[in-house]
């Protein structure tokens, strides 16, 4: 899944919810770093993660998988 930023904004703490079984999840940002986020709670079949911050025109691809 990708996510894109289209504000001139920050966007902070934002709450994916992803049909899955898997409780973490790869976000990558537009620099190829890659970063671990522990799943927050599930809504069975859905999984809670949060992307602490996507700056202005940025784009994250999240990836779960085993």
């Amino acid at each position: 899944m990708t996510l894109i930023n289209v504000f001139l904004d920050e966007a902070l703490d934002v709450d994916l919810m992803i049909r899955t079984d898997q409780d973490k999840a790869n976000v990558i940002d537009m620099e190829c770093q890659e970063k671990t986020l522990c799943a927050g709670g599930s809504d069975s079949p859905s999984v809670r993660f949060k992307i602490p911050v996507i700056p202005p025109w940025q784009m994250r691809l999240v990836i779960c998988a085993n």
